[in-house]
């Protein structure tokens, strides 16, 4: 069903703990070929720090959040759909960013509620290259995730590695 965000989209769960998920978000750029990708956190602080050391470390990104006035943060949404930047790390809650070109998304800090999870997913887009949504889960979110993962009925693509 086109209008289902999780259909046509491949799901997989990272364990890994807050303190190694930059390091894991750099090697799965690496390895892993997207045309844009959306990065969810649940702080802007932690955004305005992922979005810094992306760009020092020579990646297009942008961060939006809702500690932005509404000007800025259209202004950087814009960015990011007209590919001027490719990535965009954002917290949830924000406005959808409607962009074709969105074949990967990062649930950085892992999704809350099945709700989150579904916002997250209608991200993914209708790219014409495969689409993926990635949860990062340290020991503590996985038991919760896990939840989420059951009541939305997803099966883990567990490609990725722990």
């Amino acid at each position: 069903d086109e209008a289902c965000p999780l259909s046509g989209l491949v799901h997989d769960c990272v364990r890994v703990e807050p303190q190694d998920r930059d390091r894991r978000l750099w090697e799965l750029f690496e390895t892993l070929e997207f045309q844009q990708v959306v990065i969810f956190v649940k702080l802007a602080e932690t955004a305005l720090r992922l979005e810094k050391k992306l760009i020092e470390d020579g990646f297009p990104a942008i961060a939006v959040h809702a500690e932005l006035q509404e000007q800025e943060r259209s202004w950087r949404q814009e960015r990011f759909k007209t590919f001027e930047k490719r990535i965009l790390v954002t917290t949830d809650g924000q406005r959808r960013v409607d962009c074709e070109r969105v074949n990967l998304v990062f649930g950085y800090d892992a999704p809350d509620t099945s709700d989150t999870y579904l916002r997250r997913a209608a991200h993914a887009g209708r790219s014409a290259h495969p689409r993926a949504l990635v949860t990062f889960a340290s020991s503590e979110e996985e038991g919760p995730f896990e939840e989420i993962r059951k009541e939305l009925r997803i099966h883990l693509a567990a490609t990725l590695g722990a």
